[in-house]
C-alpha cells in the first residue's frame, strides 16, 4: 500500500533535491547530520499514523492531485500532510514516538523552507489547497 501521506511530504523534499538550491539542501542536511525523508520513512509513529494521517489529508483536500506541477500547490499538500500526521501521532503514538515524529517533520518543514517552498512557507492549520 502507498503511504499516500509521506508521498505528500515528500512532493517538496524532491523538488528541493532537484532544485537549483541543492546545494544550500545538502549544506541543510550536513548541519543536522541526517536525512529527514530517509527518517521519516523508518519512523515508527509515521508508520502508525498513516492511515489516519491519509484520511485527514483526503478531507481537507477531496480533489487531492499530486500530479499538478505548481509549486505552490505542491506546498499546500505538503504542510497540510505534514500537519495531519503530527495531529495523528498525537492519538496513534507514545509522547516519545510523537516527540522524534515531530523532530523529524520540523526538520522536513526547514528543509522546505529553505528550498522549494521559500516562497510558499510553512504555515500550520491550512484548512485546504486550491489549484
Amino acid at each position: 500500500m502507498i503511504r499516500i501521506t509521506l508521498v505528500a511530504i515528500f512532493l517538496v523534499a524532491h523538488c528541493a533535491y532537484s532544485s537549483p538550491l541543492q546545494g544550500s539542501i545538502n549544506q541543510f542536511l550536513g548541519a543536522i547530520s541526517n536525512d529527514p525523508t530517509q527518517d521519516l520513512q523508518n519512523d515508527p509513529c509515521a508508520k502508525k499514523s498513516d492511515q489516519d494521517a491519509t484520511k485527514c489529508l483526503y478531507e481537507k483536500i477531496p480533489n487531492l492531485d499530486m500530479q499538478d506541477p505548481d509549486i505552490k500547490y505542491r506546498c499546500c499538500i505538503s504542510w497540510v500532510a505534514n500537519d495531519c500526521l503530527a495531529s495523528a501521532g498525537k492519538t496513534d503514538c507514545t509522547a516519545t514516538e510523537l516527540a522524534a515524529l515531530t523532530k523529524i517533520l520540523n526538520e522536513i518543514i526547514a528543509m522546505g523552507d529553505a528550498g522549494s517552498c521559500k516562497a510558499y512557507p510553512y504555515t500550520k492549520d491550512i484548512k485546504t489547497c486550491t489549484k
